[in-house]
């Protein structure tokens, strides 16, 4: 999509980028190693949690106690949807058979 112009800015920006991190790390390494340290322990405890951690992002029951369990059976009348069959206009086959409307 973006022409060769592009790509030689693209690199040279990020060469200007790494020259500027490795300028503050010789500095002071401390504003480099404390922010990767911080965002590594996250990242490590984001795919590896420990269980007393899990502890507080999933509950123990499935179901809060509010909400009423789902229940299995026949629906009231209140919960069936209302659907109504409407006649077309087709002819009826006289002798039941029916059609194959299927395309091949």
């Amino acid at each position: 999509m973006y022409g060769r112009k592009w790509k030689i800015w693209r690199y040279t920006v990020y060469a200007l980028i790494g020259v500027g991190v490795l300028h503050v790390f010789g500095q002071k390494p401390g504003a480099i190693l404390f922010p990767l340290l911080l965002v590594g322990i996250i990242y490590f405890l984001y795919k590896h949690p420990p269980r007393w951690l899990m502890r507080f992002t999933h509950p123990t029951r499935p179901y809060p106690s509010g909400k009423p369990l789902p229940r299995s059976g026949k629906r009231s009348a209140k919960e069936r949807p209302r659907l109504r069959v409407i006649e077309g206009k087709k002819a009826k086959n006289p002798r039941g058979k029916t059609t194959n409307t299927s395309t091949r």
